[in-house]
């Protein structure tokens, strides 16, 4: 693994932040161009108008979510130690079974050994905790889901970083295949 940004080996843990506020606008851009067509396009109608000034305001509350976020330093850090959230509670790799890379939805999910309970990384969300823990236990087996495109760290980072530390838990593709990275 090497340093993001930097050319040479690191050994050091894989410390992570949120997204930077320009990864998120660029995000934000081309919704929002997709809502102007549709708010102006042929006169513009009035739900198209409602839909736009709407689309407006969650981007900036999306950018005010992502600074709030990043200004709070390391969300997540991967070490020998296991899986640290922001907040300092700290995950042994004992407690997880695999990690499963869902690349169609760009996501990380850490999955529990049995008996193991995993916490979530709740950090801004407009979304209750304890709601979102149900809906993504539900939905991945797991509260515990990586979110790369809102990270500073790709999900090839990432995996790269559980195949160093966590002393062989296995990160699985969707269809339980080893996933590269």
């Amino acid at each position: 693994m090497t340093k993001r940004g930097k050319s040479g080996p690191d050994f050091g843990p894989l410390e992570i932040r949120a997204a930077g506020a320009g990864r998120v606008l660029s995000i934000m851009v081309f919704a929002l161009l997709g809502s102007v067509d549709m708010a102006f396009s042929d006169g513009g109608s009035v739900p198209g108008k409602i839909f736009f000034g709407f689309a407006c305001a969650v981007a900036v509350l999306i950018v005010v979510l992502s600074v709030s976020s990043r200004r709070k330093g390391c969300l997540v850090r991967l070490d020998d130690a296991g899986v640290t959230l922001f907040g300092g509670q700290t995950v042994s790799w004992s407690a997880i079974s695999e990690v499963r890379d869902i690349r169609k939805k760009q996501i990380l999910v850490f999955l529990p050994r049995d008996g193991a309970v995993l916490p979530m990384l709740s950090v801004g969300m407009l979304v209750r905790p304890h709601v979102l823990e149900k809906r993504l236990t539900r939905r991945w087996g797991s509260p515990l889901v990586l979110a790369p495109r809102a990270l500073d760290a790709s999900a090839d980072e990432i995996i790269d970083a559980v195949r160093r530390f966590s002393g062989g838990v296995p990160v699985l593709d969707e269809e339980r295949q080893l996933a590269t990275g």
